[in-house]
Protein backbone atom coordinates (compact mmCIF):
# COMPACT_ATOMS: atom_id res chain seq x y z
CA UNK A 1 0.00 0.00 0.00
CA UNK A 2 3.09 2.26 0.96
CA UNK A 3 4.71 1.25 -2.50
CA UNK A 4 1.45 1.89 -4.19
CA UNK A 5 1.14 5.09 -2.50
CA UNK A 6 4.81 6.38 -3.44
CA UNK A 7 4.40 5.33 -7.11
CA UNK A 8 1.18 7.49 -7.30
CA UNK A 9 2.83 10.40 -5.58
CA UNK A 10 6.05 10.29 -7.96
CA UNK A 11 3.46 9.78 -11.24
CA UNK A 12 1.82 12.88 -9.89
CA UNK A 13 4.86 14.78 -9.31
CA UNK A 14 6.45 13.88 -12.61
CA UNK A 15 2.99 14.93 -14.27
CA UNK A 16 3.14 18.23 -12.42
CA UNK A 17 6.42 18.85 -13.89
CA UNK A 18 5.80 18.27 -17.23
CA UNK A 19 3.43 20.40 -17.66
CA UNK A 20 4.32 23.27 -15.58
CA UNK A 21 7.96 23.30 -17.53
CA UNK A 22 8.85 25.98 -18.90
CA UNK A 23 10.40 24.48 -21.98
CA UNK A 24 8.14 22.59 -24.76
CA UNK A 25 8.14 18.69 -23.92
CA UNK A 26 6.39 16.07 -25.92
CA UNK A 27 6.48 12.04 -26.14
CA UNK A 28 5.79 10.43 -29.03
CA UNK A 29 5.59 6.92 -30.25
CA UNK A 30 7.86 4.21 -32.11
CA UNK A 31 6.99 6.13 -35.56
CA UNK A 32 7.40 9.77 -34.19
CA UNK A 33 3.53 10.91 -33.69
CA UNK A 34 2.86 13.10 -31.16
CA UNK A 35 1.19 11.35 -27.96
CA UNK A 36 1.06 14.23 -24.80
CA UNK A 37 2.59 17.70 -25.28
CA UNK A 38 3.01 19.70 -22.61
CA UNK A 39 1.42 23.82 -21.98
CA UNK A 40 4.94 25.14 -23.21
CA UNK A 41 4.67 23.45 -25.98
CA UNK A 42 1.23 24.33 -27.18
CA UNK A 43 2.03 28.28 -26.27
CA UNK A 44 5.41 27.77 -28.67
CA UNK A 45 3.63 26.43 -31.58
CA UNK A 46 0.50 28.30 -30.80
CA UNK A 47 -2.04 25.24 -30.69
CA UNK A 48 -4.37 24.03 -28.39
CA UNK A 49 -4.57 21.62 -25.64
CA UNK A 50 -4.80 18.02 -28.28
CA UNK A 51 -4.68 19.97 -30.97
CA UNK A 52 -1.02 18.34 -31.49
CA UNK A 53 -1.74 14.79 -30.39
CA UNK A 54 -1.20 12.80 -33.85
CA UNK A 55 1.26 15.15 -35.23
CA UNK A 56 4.36 14.31 -36.22
CA UNK A 57 7.43 16.66 -36.13
CA UNK A 58 7.64 16.10 -39.94
CA UNK A 59 4.21 17.39 -40.63
CA UNK A 60 5.55 20.75 -38.44
CA UNK A 61 8.38 21.54 -40.41
CA UNK A 62 9.53 23.64 -42.73
CA UNK A 63 8.78 22.38 -46.27
CA UNK A 64 12.51 22.76 -47.47
CA UNK A 65 13.77 20.54 -44.57
CA UNK A 66 14.61 16.87 -46.22
CA UNK A 67 15.80 18.62 -49.59
CA UNK A 68 19.11 18.16 -48.79
CA UNK A 69 19.22 14.71 -48.03
CA UNK A 70 18.40 14.95 -44.16
CA UNK A 71 17.00 11.93 -41.69
CA UNK A 72 13.47 12.45 -41.63
CA UNK A 73 11.91 12.72 -37.59
CA UNK A 74 10.07 9.28 -38.29
CA UNK A 75 13.64 7.80 -38.99
CA UNK A 76 15.12 9.21 -36.14
CA UNK A 77 12.91 7.81 -33.67
CA UNK A 78 13.08 4.46 -35.04
CA UNK A 79 16.76 4.32 -34.89
CA UNK A 80 16.25 5.57 -31.24
CA UNK A 81 13.81 2.96 -30.54
CA UNK A 82 15.93 0.12 -32.05
CA UNK A 83 18.96 1.10 -29.54
CA UNK A 84 21.03 2.15 -32.94
CA UNK A 85 21.79 5.46 -31.27
CA UNK A 86 20.64 6.60 -27.32
CA UNK A 87 20.27 10.20 -27.62
CA UNK A 88 20.14 12.78 -31.01
CA UNK A 89 19.61 16.34 -31.13
CA UNK A 90 18.48 18.44 -34.18
CA UNK A 91 17.84 22.02 -35.31
CA UNK A 92 15.06 22.50 -38.02
CA UNK A 93 12.59 25.16 -38.63
CA UNK A 94 9.44 24.33 -37.40
CA UNK A 95 5.64 25.99 -38.61
CA UNK A 96 3.52 27.08 -36.07
CA UNK A 97 -0.41 27.04 -36.47
CA UNK A 98 -0.47 31.02 -37.17
CA UNK A 99 2.09 30.56 -40.27
CA UNK A 100 4.94 31.88 -38.35
CA UNK A 101 8.18 29.53 -39.18
CA UNK A 102 10.14 29.05 -35.91
CA UNK A 103 13.89 27.86 -35.17
CA UNK A 104 13.71 24.79 -32.77
CA UNK A 105 16.74 22.97 -31.14
CA UNK A 106 15.07 19.28 -30.50
CA UNK A 107 16.83 17.35 -28.29
CA UNK A 108 15.86 13.22 -28.64
CA UNK A 109 15.73 10.59 -25.44
CA UNK A 110 14.53 7.21 -25.77
CA UNK A 111 12.02 6.55 -22.49
CA UNK A 112 13.84 4.20 -19.91
CA UNK A 113 10.59 2.19 -18.38
CA UNK A 114 10.08 -0.85 -20.14
CA UNK A 115 6.25 -0.82 -18.72
CA UNK A 116 5.70 2.43 -21.14
CA UNK A 117 5.09 2.21 -24.85
CA UNK A 118 8.33 2.37 -27.46
CA UNK A 119 8.82 6.12 -27.99
CA UNK A 120 10.60 9.00 -27.07
CA UNK A 121 10.60 12.20 -25.33
CA UNK A 122 11.50 15.22 -27.43
CA UNK A 123 12.31 18.23 -25.37
CA UNK A 124 11.88 21.82 -27.92
CA UNK A 125 14.07 24.92 -27.21
CA UNK A 126 13.34 28.17 -29.10
CA UNK A 127 16.81 29.13 -30.85
CA UNK A 128 14.96 31.83 -33.55
CA UNK A 129 16.74 34.50 -31.72
CA UNK A 130 19.94 32.40 -31.63
CA UNK A 131 20.20 31.64 -35.11
CA UNK A 132 19.02 35.15 -36.16
CA UNK A 133 22.01 36.29 -34.51
CA UNK A 134 24.26 34.27 -35.92
CA UNK A 135 22.88 34.82 -39.48
CA UNK A 136 23.15 38.45 -38.76
CA UNK A 137 26.90 37.59 -37.82
CA UNK A 138 27.66 35.15 -40.97
CA UNK A 139 26.21 38.34 -43.22
CA UNK A 140 28.64 40.43 -40.91
CA UNK A 141 31.80 38.19 -42.06
CA UNK A 142 30.58 37.75 -45.24
CA UNK A 143 30.29 41.59 -45.79
CA UNK A 144 33.52 42.36 -43.97
CA UNK A 145 35.40 39.69 -46.05
CA UNK A 146 33.86 41.58 -49.11
CA UNK A 147 35.30 44.83 -47.86
CA UNK A 148 38.92 43.34 -46.97
CA UNK A 149 38.98 41.16 -50.53
CA UNK A 150 37.61 44.85 -52.59
CA UNK A 151 40.51 46.96 -50.92
CA UNK A 152 43.24 48.55 -52.23
CA UNK A 153 44.97 48.58 -49.00
CA UNK A 154 46.91 45.36 -48.26
CA UNK A 155 45.32 43.67 -45.17
CA UNK A 156 46.82 40.70 -43.60
CA UNK A 157 46.61 39.05 -40.52
CA UNK A 158 49.41 37.82 -38.65
CA UNK A 159 49.93 35.54 -35.58
CA UNK A 160 51.70 36.37 -32.26
CA UNK A 161 54.17 34.49 -33.43
CA UNK A 162 55.14 36.55 -36.78
CA UNK A 163 53.19 34.42 -39.44
CA UNK A 164 50.73 35.40 -41.72
CA UNK A 165 47.07 33.91 -41.56
CA UNK A 166 44.99 35.88 -44.35
CA UNK A 167 46.41 37.95 -47.16
CA UNK A 168 43.91 39.81 -49.22
CA UNK A 169 43.70 40.57 -52.61
CA UNK A 170 45.22 43.96 -52.58
CA UNK A 171 48.71 42.28 -50.60
CA UNK A 172 48.84 40.43 -53.76
CA UNK A 173 48.75 43.46 -55.86
CA UNK A 174 51.12 45.43 -53.75
CA UNK A 175 53.88 43.17 -52.83
CA UNK A 176 53.04 40.47 -56.08
CA UNK A 177 52.65 37.37 -53.66
CA UNK A 178 49.87 35.18 -53.88
CA UNK A 179 47.65 33.99 -50.71
CA UNK A 180 49.42 30.29 -51.44
CA UNK A 181 52.48 31.40 -51.38
CA UNK A 182 52.50 33.25 -47.92
CA UNK A 183 50.26 31.82 -45.82
CA UNK A 184 52.38 30.65 -42.52
CA UNK A 185 55.30 33.02 -43.73
CA UNK A 186 57.08 35.13 -41.91
CA UNK A 187 54.90 38.66 -42.36
CA UNK A 188 58.68 40.91 -42.42
CA UNK A 189 60.32 38.51 -44.88
CA UNK A 190 56.81 37.71 -47.19
CA UNK A 191 55.88 41.78 -46.89
CA UNK A 192 59.90 42.81 -48.25
CA UNK A 193 60.86 44.42 -45.09
CA UNK A 194 63.57 41.44 -43.27
CA UNK A 195 64.93 44.28 -41.11
CA UNK A 196 63.87 44.26 -37.01
CA UNK A 197 61.84 47.89 -37.34
CA UNK A 198 58.45 45.35 -38.72
CA UNK A 199 59.39 42.66 -35.98
CA UNK A 200 59.50 46.04 -33.40
CA UNK A 201 56.04 47.15 -33.90
CA UNK A 202 54.15 43.75 -34.24
CA UNK A 203 56.37 43.27 -30.78
CA UNK A 204 54.72 46.58 -29.57
CA UNK A 205 50.97 45.39 -30.61
CA UNK A 206 51.42 42.43 -28.35
CA UNK A 207 52.69 43.47 -25.63
CA UNK A 208 50.87 46.97 -25.17
CA UNK A 209 47.39 45.56 -26.78
CA UNK A 210 47.41 49.12 -28.54
CA UNK A 211 47.26 49.53 -32.16
CA UNK A 212 50.54 51.10 -33.86
CA UNK A 213 49.34 53.97 -36.12
CA UNK A 214 50.95 55.09 -39.22
CA UNK A 215 53.94 53.18 -39.18
CA UNK A 216 56.29 54.18 -42.41
CA UNK A 217 58.82 52.09 -44.00
CA UNK A 218 60.44 51.15 -47.13
CA UNK A 219 60.54 47.79 -48.48
CA UNK A 220 60.02 45.61 -51.91
CA UNK A 221 57.98 43.88 -53.76
CA UNK A 222 58.66 40.12 -54.91
CA UNK A 223 60.29 41.51 -58.12
CA UNK A 224 62.65 43.61 -56.18
CA UNK A 225 61.25 47.13 -56.92
CA UNK A 226 61.32 49.59 -53.98
CA UNK A 227 57.99 50.89 -52.53
CA UNK A 228 57.06 52.96 -49.63
CA UNK A 229 54.46 51.86 -47.39
CA UNK A 230 52.54 53.52 -44.30
CA UNK A 231 50.97 50.48 -42.17
CA UNK A 232 48.83 49.84 -39.22
CA UNK A 233 49.25 47.24 -36.90
CA UNK A 234 46.27 46.70 -34.75
CA UNK A 235 45.59 44.04 -32.15
CA UNK A 236 43.36 40.91 -32.52
CA UNK A 237 41.89 40.02 -28.64
CA UNK A 238 39.63 37.94 -27.08
CA UNK A 239 37.04 38.17 -24.93
CA UNK A 240 39.35 38.14 -22.28
CA UNK A 241 41.34 41.25 -23.46
CA UNK A 242 44.42 39.17 -24.72
CA UNK A 243 46.23 39.26 -27.72
CA UNK A 244 45.58 36.57 -30.23
CA UNK A 245 47.12 37.94 -33.46
CA UNK A 246 47.57 41.64 -35.25
CA UNK A 247 45.85 42.77 -37.83
CA UNK A 248 47.82 45.05 -40.33
CA UNK A 249 46.36 47.72 -42.93
CA UNK A 250 49.51 48.72 -45.43
CA UNK A 251 49.24 51.74 -48.14
CA UNK A 252 51.35 52.44 -50.91
CA UNK A 253 52.58 56.05 -50.22
CA UNK A 254 55.48 55.88 -52.71
CA UNK A 255 53.66 58.53 -55.03
CA UNK A 256 52.52 60.68 -52.12
CA UNK A 257 56.51 60.18 -50.90
CA UNK A 258 57.21 61.68 -54.76
CA UNK A 259 54.92 64.22 -54.91
CA UNK A 260 56.49 65.45 -51.24
CA UNK A 261 59.93 65.28 -52.56
CA UNK A 262 59.35 67.63 -55.40
CA UNK A 263 57.52 70.06 -53.43
CA UNK A 264 60.16 70.56 -51.11
CA UNK A 265 62.76 70.47 -53.69
CA UNK A 266 60.68 73.38 -55.15
CA UNK A 267 60.44 75.10 -51.48
CA UNK A 268 63.96 75.21 -50.83
CA UNK A 269 64.40 76.56 -54.27
CA UNK A 270 62.20 79.17 -53.99
CA UNK A 271 63.92 79.44 -50.53
CA UNK A 272 67.42 79.83 -52.05
CA UNK A 273 65.82 82.52 -54.31
CA UNK A 274 64.65 84.43 -51.36
CA UNK A 275 68.00 84.08 -49.20
CA UNK A 276 69.56 85.38 -52.27
CA UNK A 277 66.84 88.72 -52.63
CA UNK A 278 67.64 88.88 -48.70
CA UNK A 279 71.03 88.75 -48.97
CA UNK A 280 71.49 91.51 -52.30
CA UNK A 281 69.51 93.79 -49.65
CA UNK A 282 71.25 93.64 -47.00
CA UNK A 283 74.76 94.08 -49.54
CA UNK A 284 73.04 97.23 -51.39
CA UNK A 285 72.20 98.58 -47.18
CA UNK A 286 75.73 97.93 -46.26
CA UNK A 287 78.13 97.61 -48.76
CA UNK A 288 76.93 99.56 -51.54
CA UNK A 289 76.08 102.24 -49.49
CA UNK A 290 80.32 102.01 -48.21
CA UNK A 291 81.16 101.68 -52.05
CA UNK A 292 78.99 105.01 -52.40
CA UNK A 293 80.84 106.83 -49.75
CA UNK A 294 83.89 105.88 -50.88
CA UNK A 295 83.63 107.11 -54.42
CA UNK A 296 82.18 110.24 -53.28
CA UNK A 297 85.60 110.66 -51.17
CA UNK A 298 87.74 109.57 -54.03
CA UNK A 299 86.33 112.22 -56.41
CA UNK A 300 87.08 114.92 -52.63
CA UNK A 301 90.73 113.94 -52.76
CA UNK A 302 91.34 114.18 -56.45
CA UNK A 303 90.51 117.73 -55.98
CA UNK A 304 92.26 118.45 -53.03
CA UNK A 305 95.71 116.26 -54.86
CA UNK A 306 94.52 118.90 -57.91
CA UNK A 307 95.06 122.16 -55.23
CA UNK A 308 98.16 120.52 -53.90
CA UNK A 309 96.19 120.30 -50.26
CA UNK A 310 98.21 117.29 -48.84
CA UNK A 311 97.27 117.01 -45.65
CA UNK A 312 93.68 117.08 -46.25
CA UNK A 313 93.77 114.48 -48.82
CA UNK A 314 96.04 112.58 -46.79
CA UNK A 315 93.38 113.03 -43.86
CA UNK A 316 90.61 112.00 -45.95
CA UNK A 317 93.36 108.76 -47.78
CA UNK A 318 93.53 108.09 -44.06
CA UNK A 319 89.46 107.75 -43.12
CA UNK A 320 88.85 106.07 -46.06
CA UNK A 321 91.08 103.28 -45.07
CA UNK A 322 89.01 103.10 -41.89
CA UNK A 323 85.86 102.75 -43.63
CA UNK A 324 87.69 100.38 -46.10
CA UNK A 325 88.33 97.80 -43.27
CA UNK A 326 85.27 97.78 -41.85
CA UNK A 327 83.70 96.97 -45.24
CA UNK A 328 86.29 94.35 -45.26
CA UNK A 329 85.25 93.52 -41.68
CA UNK A 330 81.46 93.54 -42.75
CA UNK A 331 81.79 91.26 -45.87
CA UNK A 332 83.49 88.41 -44.22
CA UNK A 333 80.94 88.64 -41.23
CA UNK A 334 78.26 88.41 -43.62
CA UNK A 335 80.35 85.71 -45.57
CA UNK A 336 80.55 84.13 -42.03
CA UNK A 337 76.96 83.96 -41.28
CA UNK A 338 76.20 82.69 -44.20
CA UNK A 339 77.81 79.49 -43.54
CA UNK A 340 76.48 79.24 -40.23
CA UNK A 341 73.32 77.02 -40.55
CA UNK A 342 71.23 74.94 -38.00
CA UNK A 343 73.75 72.38 -36.80
CA UNK A 344 72.54 68.61 -37.19
CA UNK A 345 72.32 68.62 -33.60
CA UNK A 346 70.23 70.99 -33.31
CA UNK A 347 69.59 74.65 -33.30
CA UNK A 348 71.13 75.65 -29.85
CA UNK A 349 73.98 73.80 -30.60
CA UNK A 350 74.56 76.16 -33.68
CA UNK A 351 73.82 79.41 -31.79
CA UNK A 352 75.92 79.09 -28.80
CA UNK A 353 79.03 78.48 -31.52
CA UNK A 354 78.08 81.45 -33.42
CA UNK A 355 77.93 83.38 -30.15
CA UNK A 356 81.26 81.98 -28.94
CA UNK A 357 82.70 83.32 -32.34
CA UNK A 358 81.78 86.39 -32.04
CA UNK A 359 83.16 87.13 -29.16
CA UNK A 360 86.19 85.91 -29.98
CA UNK A 361 86.74 88.17 -33.57
CA UNK A 362 84.69 91.44 -31.84
CA UNK A 363 86.39 91.52 -27.95
CA UNK A 364 82.85 91.80 -26.78
CA UNK A 365 81.79 89.88 -24.13
CA UNK A 366 78.60 87.29 -24.56
CA UNK A 367 76.18 85.75 -22.06
CA UNK A 368 74.01 83.61 -23.20
CA UNK A 369 71.22 82.45 -20.87
CA UNK A 370 68.21 80.02 -21.65
CA UNK A 371 66.58 78.74 -18.57
CA UNK A 372 64.17 76.29 -20.88
CA UNK A 373 65.45 73.41 -22.19
CA UNK A 374 65.04 74.60 -25.87
CA UNK A 375 65.20 70.59 -26.75
CA UNK A 376 61.66 71.05 -25.54
CA UNK A 377 60.43 73.20 -28.73
CA UNK A 378 59.93 72.11 -32.58
CA UNK A 379 61.56 74.85 -34.91
CA UNK A 380 60.40 74.75 -38.20
CA UNK A 381 63.51 74.19 -40.68
CA UNK A 382 62.51 77.78 -42.24
CA UNK A 383 61.96 79.28 -39.10
CA UNK A 384 65.77 78.32 -37.43
CA UNK A 385 67.63 79.77 -40.78
CA UNK A 386 65.41 83.25 -40.17
CA UNK A 387 65.66 82.95 -36.42
CA UNK A 388 69.53 82.71 -36.89
CA UNK A 389 69.97 85.19 -39.58
CA UNK A 390 68.29 87.88 -37.35
CA UNK A 391 70.16 87.53 -34.16
CA UNK A 392 73.49 87.50 -36.22
CA UNK A 393 72.23 90.86 -38.25
CA UNK A 394 71.27 92.29 -34.78
CA UNK A 395 74.42 91.18 -32.93
CA UNK A 396 76.14 92.63 -35.89
CA UNK A 397 74.14 96.21 -35.58
CA UNK A 398 75.53 95.81 -31.93
CA UNK A 399 79.41 95.61 -33.31
CA UNK A 400 79.24 98.64 -35.91
CA UNK A 401 76.83 101.24 -33.83
CA UNK A 402 76.20 100.40 -30.15
CA UNK A 403 79.99 100.86 -28.78
CA UNK A 404 78.92 98.00 -26.51
CA UNK A 405 81.54 96.46 -23.99
CA UNK A 406 78.68 93.55 -23.38
CA UNK A 407 75.92 91.89 -24.95
CA UNK A 408 73.84 89.69 -23.32
CA UNK A 409 71.00 86.98 -25.05
CA UNK A 410 68.12 85.60 -23.47
CA UNK A 411 65.93 83.16 -24.95
CA UNK A 412 62.67 82.42 -23.88
CA UNK A 413 59.37 81.44 -24.47
CA UNK A 414 55.54 82.38 -24.32
CA UNK A 415 52.60 81.22 -26.04
CA UNK A 416 53.84 79.13 -28.08
CA UNK A 417 56.77 81.58 -29.34
CA UNK A 418 60.49 81.40 -28.30
CA UNK A 419 61.54 84.65 -27.91
CA UNK A 420 65.42 85.97 -27.78
CA UNK A 421 66.25 89.26 -26.17
CA UNK A 422 69.48 90.58 -27.29
CA UNK A 423 70.10 93.62 -25.01
CA UNK A 424 73.74 95.64 -24.90
CA UNK A 425 75.26 98.21 -22.81
CA UNK A 426 76.08 100.64 -25.81
CA UNK A 427 75.91 104.33 -26.21
CA UNK A 428 72.01 103.71 -27.10
CA UNK A 429 69.53 105.92 -29.20
CA UNK A 430 66.45 107.61 -29.04
CA UNK A 431 63.11 106.96 -31.33
CA UNK A 432 63.99 110.12 -33.28
CA UNK A 433 67.47 109.03 -34.23
CA UNK A 434 66.15 105.36 -35.27
CA UNK A 435 63.49 106.91 -37.68
CA UNK A 436 65.79 109.44 -38.88
CA UNK A 437 68.30 106.61 -40.16
CA UNK A 438 65.49 104.74 -41.36
CA UNK A 439 64.72 108.25 -43.71
CA UNK A 440 68.16 108.09 -44.87
CA UNK A 441 68.35 104.23 -45.64
CA UNK A 442 70.54 103.73 -42.43
CA UNK A 443 68.44 101.60 -40.10
CA UNK A 444 70.97 99.40 -39.23
CA UNK A 445 69.26 96.18 -40.70
CA UNK A 446 65.95 96.58 -38.85
CA UNK A 447 63.60 96.35 -41.95
CA UNK A 448 65.61 93.25 -43.18
CA UNK A 449 65.41 91.94 -39.43
CA UNK A 450 61.38 92.33 -39.68
CA UNK A 451 61.21 90.96 -43.17
CA UNK A 452 62.31 87.70 -42.03
CA UNK A 453 60.50 87.69 -39.31
CA UNK A 454 56.70 88.38 -41.26
CA UNK A 455 58.38 85.56 -43.72
CA UNK A 456 58.05 83.21 -41.31
CA UNK A 457 54.98 84.07 -39.05
CA UNK A 458 57.17 85.87 -36.31
CA UNK A 459 58.21 89.66 -35.31
CA UNK A 460 61.11 92.37 -34.47
CA UNK A 461 60.77 94.89 -32.01
CA UNK A 462 63.78 97.22 -31.13
CA UNK A 463 64.15 99.22 -27.84
CA UNK A 464 66.61 102.15 -26.40
CA UNK A 465 67.33 104.53 -24.30
CA UNK A 466 70.39 107.27 -24.95
CA UNK A 467 73.51 106.03 -22.90
CA UNK A 468 71.20 102.86 -21.47
CA UNK A 469 71.77 100.71 -24.66
CA UNK A 470 69.31 98.77 -26.50
CA UNK A 471 67.81 95.70 -27.07
CA UNK A 472 66.10 93.93 -29.70
CA UNK A 473 63.56 91.34 -29.47
CA UNK A 474 62.52 88.24 -31.68
CA UNK A 475 59.72 86.49 -31.55
CA UNK A 476 59.38 82.90 -33.03
CA UNK A 477 56.68 80.34 -33.74
CA UNK A 478 56.96 77.06 -32.67
CA UNK A 479 55.28 73.86 -31.53
CA UNK A 480 55.68 71.40 -28.71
Amino acid sequence: MNKGLKEARTSALRQLMFEQAGIGIALTDQHGRIRLANRALWALLGYGDGDLESKSFDELSHPDYGAAGELSFREIVRCLCAGEIIQDQLERQLICKDGRAIWARLTLTTQSKPDEPAGVVCVVEDITHHRQVELALQQEASYLNLLIESSDHAIVTISTSGDIQSWNAGAEKLFGWRREEVIGRAYSAACGSPNERANQAIAQVIETAQPVHNYESECRRRNGEPVSLMTTFSPILDQNGAVTGIVSIATDISERNHLENEQIGRQRAEAILHEREMLARELHDNLSQDLSYVQMQVATIRELLAQNCLAEADDMLSRLADVAQATQNDVREQIRNLYTRPAPQGFMAALRKYLAEFEELTNIQVEFRAPQPVSGFDLASEVELQFMRIIQEALSNVRKHARANKVTVDLTSEHNQLIAAISDDGQGFTQDALEDASADGKHFGLRIMQERAREVGGSVAIQSTPGRGSQVIIRMPYNR
